[in-house]
């Protein structure tokens, strides 16, 4: 898709990789098991999706798509939107004993690119921000209200989900819980995919041979790193008063920061396509298994797990990684017998 420039972002696929794992390890739980989980889940973890998002912003711009290439790109997005998103609809609706609701529910967010019961949501948030900023990218400053507004939407989507505690008056109460009411979650493109993915846009854009240099860096990244904190330090400390948390302030200086130092890393002549390929398996199919060990704890065919315990971790993980590294190698194998 991107040509052999691609295949130059080693570094890249490798941190893919471990944050599709980090994704893996939100769901099933691990922050909740060990100590300073929840710093490790919010410092660490929870960078994986905008740092997704700002890689295919970032690729989306140095491959220069026009809008004839959209409409190809967009084909192969629809087809695994809709299956999966269908997929982990129904099958949040039998495992969790959803009312039939739920099903006409989501579909219809399915169809506004806003379903937010599985990681499906990202893809929704990809299709919608390659429309627009295809339709915008000849306007500079046309990209930059853009990220104004979604900057703007985004600290809105923070208001009723991690900082729902904040709003003290009736008005803001009750606008908080009517969005909350409307909207569920702030993952979707509106409140957060558009903003991270436009920002790597940007990077690849206008800034693409943008370095920080060794002095820059000796102030930003700990910087970054210590307003992150301080910031998970003041959500753990009001953690009884959260309903859902998720995304950060500090997570679009620091994501920022981490990309722009990641990618200028030098890369390796080793191919990591296995890598890039695991990450994204890994990514859309471990909730599947999640809930697949689930059905067999639950049923008792595996007495001597539980959901809550790190061994339910630990064999969701081992079977994951196992499951996508044999689906990449086959995957591609036949790409080499079909160049053949």
């Amino acid at each position: 898709m991107l040509g052999n420039e691609r295949e130059t972002y080693t570094c890249i696929d490798l941190l893919k990789f471990f944050f599709a794992c980090c994704v893996m390890l939100i769901h099933t739980g691990i922050s909740r098991k060990i100590t300073c989980g929840f710093y490790l889940q919010q410092m660490v973890f929870r960078l994986a999706v905008p740092f997704f998002f700002v890689c295919s912003g970032y690729f989306f711009a140095i491959t220069k798509y026009t809008k004839k290439d959209l409409t190809k790109r967009l084909k192969k997005l629809w087809i695994p939107y809709v299956f999966l998103g269908i997929f982990y609809i129904l099958l949040q609706f039998y495992m969790d004993q959803m009312p039939l609701t739920f099903i006409f529910d989501q579909m219809f967010r399915l169809s506004l690119l806003s379903v937010a019961t599985s990681v499906v949501w990202f893809i929704g948030s990809l299709i919608f921000s390659m429309i627009l900023i295809t339709h915008i990218q000849s306007n500079k400053k046309a990209i930059i209200f853009s990220i104004f507004i979604s900057l703007l939407l985004y600290l809105v989507g923070l208001s009723f989900t991690t900082y729902s505690f904040l709003p003290q008056n009736f008005f803001f109460t009750e606008l908080s819980s009517y969005l909350s009411t409307t909207f569920y979650h702030n993952r979707n493109p509106l409140f957060s995919g558009y903003l991270f993915f436009s920002l790597g846009y940007v990077i690849g854009k206008f800034y693409r041979d943008y370095k920080i240099n060794k002095w820059g860096g000796v102030v930003l990244v700990p910087s970054v790193i210590l307003g992150t904190y301080l910031e998970s330090r003041f959500l753990f400390d009001n953690l009884s008063k959260t309903i859902e948390y998720d995304f950060l302030v500090m997570h679009i200086p620091m994501i920022i920061v981490l990309f722009l130092i990641w990618k200028n890393m030098k890369s390796s002549t080793t191919s990591t396509l296995i890598f890039r390929k695991m990450s994204t398996i890994i990514f859309y199919t471990h909730m599947a298994i999640i809930y697949f060990y689930r059905y067999l704890i639950e049923n008792n065919f595996l007495v001597s797990f539980g959901t809550e315990s790190k061994k339910f971790d630990l064999i969701v993980v081992v079977t994951t990684i196992i499951l996508s590294y044999t689906i990449s190698k086959l995957q591609i194998i036949y790409r080499k017998e079909v160049v053949k």
